[in-house]
């Protein structure tokens, strides 16, 4: 993520004023580029010229790295919230299907069912759900254009199988099961996956300090021995 403007996707998924997100950039972007500036005009007088160019260098990138910071912060963000809206539209199916199973129409099952959760994945459902109402069209269709909007690949995915399997009858709630369990299956790898990347992360610091340990109850003796050649 190297962009300074967020995407429309994540600013919108994140109810981020787009006027108000580039007005921050420009603001952030000034700020990094004045003291890049002065410390590198402060650099090129002090310093010899190879120290300086060096010095010159690192302030450009640090005034990059800087401003593009707004636009990194968004993204981690929305693909939180993303992640979240995928957690939710499993749990959302399992819940229709409970409803649907226990003899409830498909349109009350999916109305009650997105009034059941808290967080950000159930309120982005709820307000498609009840958009979709106040308009009197398919909840299926505004799911998938919540889907097309944020970028949430299985939100379109539901409303996509809901359709080919028609708008009732045990197939839809056969297609809804299916749907649901391959949503949990997608889940739990993305998990797993994310739970070996943070245990990668921490097994860096403990050999970096492991081989403190190391150095710190072996420098003496090492000095020790040198000493007495």
């Amino acid at each position: 993520m190297t962009q300074w403007i967020a995407d429309e996707a994540d600013t919108e998924l994140l109810e981020i004023c787009a006027v108000t997100h580039r007005q921050s950039v420009v603001r952030v972007t000034s700020v990094s580029t004045g003291i890049a500036a002065v410390i590198s005009v402060s650099a090129l007088t002090t310093f010899s010229r190879s120290t300086a160019m060096c010095v010159v260098v690192l302030s450009v990138v640090g005034a990059v790295l800087y401003s593009t910071q707004p636009a990194r912060r968004i993204f981690r963000d929305a693909e939180s919230v993303r992640r979240q809206l995928d957690l939710a539209t499993a749990v959302f199916l399992d819940l229709v299907n409970v409803m649907v199973a226990g003899g409830a129409g498909i349109e009350t099952s999916v109305l009650a069912a997105s009034h059941s959760g808290d967080g950000p994945g159930f309120s982005l459902i709820r307000t498609a759900v009840m958009r979709a109402q106040s308009a009197r069209v398919s909840y299926w269709d505004s799911l998938a254009e919540l889907g097309h909007r944020v970028q949430v690949s299985s939100l379109v995915e539901v409303a996509h199988t809901v359709q080919l399997a028609g708008q009732h009858g045990a197939r839809v709630r056969t297609s809804l099961v299916t749907k649901a369990e391959s949503l949990r299956k997608k889940n739990l790898a993305r998990v797993e996956f994310d739970e070996e990347q943070r245990t990668e992360k921490i097994g860096l610091p403990l050999v970096v300090l492991f081989m403190g340990f190391l150095t710190l109850v072996g420098y003496p003796a090492f000095v020790q021995t040198m000493s007495s050649f």
